[in-house]
């Protein structure tokens, strides 16, 4: 049956937060480079969300049987089971056939390397939104200190916080990449969209590998 120009006509929200006109939808999809990401990473979370499940289903399960006292520590509105935090750039690193297989898939290399380094772990959870406009890291109590674990919670600017993750992470990939793999797609994709020049984040890219990075945050 034929649609109505009404039906034609009503709007829909993107995954990227656009909405479009019914009939334009489609074309959106095909042409939005930033949906596949996000539709990417969703997938990913809502996999991991299902394996976690699990793991808590056979943990709670045990616990049971086993009847024991949990004590639990509160940690700037977070309870953790007694885990110690890697600090903000104190992370371990991914191994090397992992970011071999990241590089493969260019447009998504930096986000899932975000996603393996601050959230695979929770350990390595060391980022979180707090509201719209800041965002909490946590650093380290003193640069010198070698414990990777000693560190407090500090509050920045959103925009600032997540530009640093994304230039850090962009610049390990990169180094990695030059120094041990040598993916001519990925080299390719990073000189394409002038991530290699002055002012690279200012770039079209870099906004959406930001904007993928800021959903990926807001979901954990």
């Amino acid at each position: 049956m034929k649609k109505s120009s009404n039906e034609m006509n009503e709007k829909m929200k993107t995954l990227c937060g656009i909405s479009q006109h019914k009939c334009n939808f489609a074309r959106h999809l095909k042409k939005c480079k930033s949906c596949p990401i996000i539709q990417h990473l969703m997938d990913q979370l809502e996999l991991e969300k299902k394996e976690k499940e699990h793991i808590k289903n056979e943990l709670l399960k045990a616990l049971r049987n086993q009847n024991p006292t949990i004590n639990y520590v509160d940690n700037r509105h977070v309870n953790q089971n007694n885990i110690s935090i890697y600090c903000y750039g104190r992370e371990p690193p991914l191994n090397l056939e992992t970011i071999r297989e990241l590089l493969n898939d260019p447009e998504t290399s930096i986000p899932e390397y975000t996603r393996l380094k601050h959230f695979d772990r929770e350990d390595t959870n060391n980022l979180r939104l707090i509201n719209k406009r800041e965002c909490e890291a946590f650093l380290p109590e003193d640069d010198d200190d070698d414990n990777p674990k000693r560190g407090r919670w500090e509050t920045y600017k959103k925009e600032d916080i997540l530009e640093d993750v994304v230039e850090t992470n962009l610049d390990e990939l990169r180094k990695k990449n030059d120094e041990e793999i040598q993916n001519q797609n990925w080299i390719q994709w990073y000189e394409s969209n002038d991530l290699n020049k002055n002012g690279y984040n200012k770039t079209q890219k870099f906004k959406e590998i930001i904007e993928a990075v800021e959903n990926l945050v807001r979901l954990h």
